[in-house]
């Protein structure tokens, strides 16, 4: 009988309360917003209490109620203290950031769709018997996904590290020259799958914004890949397949407050720097993201 209260106390504060706060270190909560005023309560490092009506009383303070067993108390506590601790929001509907707490990168797993665009500058080979292959400029667009784990720092930043099933697509005009004269020309269709694996590094400019900027790198290696031209004929790429080196940069925006699940949309740009001459791609990812 005594275990089965405690569970039904321990629900109807949880059902009542709108926050979950975890204290960083060892802070007072007051009577008054101020440090002079009666001391109602003293939380230790670590500990975790249930609140509601959390609210801003100025730039210095908030205030909020405690769920403290069967009692509701009305108690202050500087924001700082209150910003440095892990704070939940358990009702999703209620979402603000008027409180300026602190939006931590928390620790999570993700998948991703990627739409790609890729950008290709001229290309010539020497065919032998005074003949020269020219890939004109290439340029298309492709899907794939992403999957990460992401792992947060003590730095206030991230370390993502991703996998995914790179595809580039790509047309352009290619011709022969015979002694330097243009003799044929038609439309090529590249397709290359790849498998990549890459680290993202994030970072904020300060921990209440919502948005992000990254910096990476990513190894893609091809594993399959063809060249169709307009009369129909194939190329199998299979002995003539790359290995990609990107340079990444990326920018997104994520939701405050952090949540257990989210989607957090990105905008990346890169080059491979390994091209001759060098490829430029851009990307808008959709990222749906577990937190854990």
């Amino acid at each position: 009988m005594v275990i089965l209260i405690l569970l039904v106390q321990a629900f109807v504060q949880t059902a009542v309360a709108d926050w979950q706060w975890k204290a960083a270190a060892q802070v007072n909560l007051y009577s008054a917003p101020s440090t002079q005023s009666p001391v109602i309560k003293s939380l230790e490092e670590g500990e975790i209490v249930l609140i509601t009506k959390l609210q801003k009383v100025n730039e210095g303070w908030v205030s909020f109620t405690l769920n403290d067993d069967e009692q509701r108390t009305k108690v202050y506590v500087e924001k700082k203290a209150l910003g440095a601790g892990e704070i939940r929001n358990l009702k999703k509907s209620q979402e603000t950031n008027t409180l300026n707490i602190t939006n931590p990168f928390l620790k999570n797993l993700g998948v991703g769709l990627t739409i790609n665009q890729t950008l290709r500058g001229p290309i010539s080979k020497d065919a032998g018997s005074n003949q020269t292959v020219e890939y004109g400029p290439q340029y298309g667009i492709a899907f794939f996904p992403t999957v990460h784990y992401e792992i947060p720092t003590s730095k206030g930043n991230t370390y993502r590290f991703f996998v995914a099933y790179r595809i580039n697509k790509s047309q352009g005009q290619s011709g022969i020259k015979q002694n330097g004269i243009l003799t044929s020309q038609e439309l090529v269709t590249q397709s290359i799958s790849f498998v990549s694996i890459g680290i993202l590094i994030r970072e904020r400019s300060t921990p209440q914004s919502n948005y992000w900027w990254g910096y990476g790198i990513e190894i893609a290696k091809g594993v399959e890949g063809k060249q169709e031209y307009t009369d129909g004929t194939f190329v199998d790429l299979k002995d003539n397949l790359p290995t990609n080196f990107y340079l990444q940069g990326s920018l997104g925006y994520q939701a405050y407050p952090a949540r257990n699940s989210q989607w957090i949309p990105e905008i990346k740009a890169g080059v491979v720097i390994n091209n001759k001459p060098i490829a430029v791609n851009g990307e808008i990812i959709f990222n749906w993201v577990k937190a854990f």
